[in-house]
């Protein structure tokens, strides 16, 4: 009885320790809809119906989150960032942002090494989101901090 006791216990701090991680996924931008208000929140605002494969994996301990979601139509992102509601941001402020948190960067999201070989993409930032958009591989990519 006590080794069953230990190991419960054991798994329960176990469990505690990466409970604020948050994962999320929308295969389309109808499922993405019709998720509440505040797990959108971890998303960034420019998501339009023709998204797909939206994940997010966010933690509150560390106020940041990372997103990722197929797009179709680049001209219509672009036409979006390129408002005066984004600012032009520099690779290298992605990439730092990005090497800030890489201890907690998901798998799915490119590595440094990896961002720095993208061809064709645009970077912008809104408050305290960065966003990569790759025109090539038709793939928004958005890191938010404080």
């Amino acid at each position: 009885m006590k080794p069953i006791l230990i190991t419960l216990i054991a798994l329960l701090f176990s469990s505690c320790a990466n409970s604020d991680e948050y994962n999320q996924f929308y295969k389309t931008f109808k499922n993405y809809k019709e998720a509440n208000a505040r797990n959108k929140s971890w998303f960034p605002d420019l998501i339009q119906k023709d998204a797909f494969n939206i994940q997010s994996q966010s933690r509150l301990s560390k106020l940041s989150s990372f997103s990722k979601f197929g797009i179709k139509n680049t001209k219509q992102y672009e036409e979006l960032l390129d408002s005066n509601k984004y600012t032009k941001l520099h690779k290298i402020e992605f990439i730092k942002k990005s090497e800030a948190f890489k201890s907690i960067r998901p798998n799915w999201f490119p590595k440094t090494d990896s961002i720095i070989t993208f061809s064709q993409e645009m970077f912008f930032k809104k408050e305290r989101t960065c966003i990569l958009l790759n025109k090539k591989d038709k793939v928004i990519l958005a890191i938010t901090s404080n």
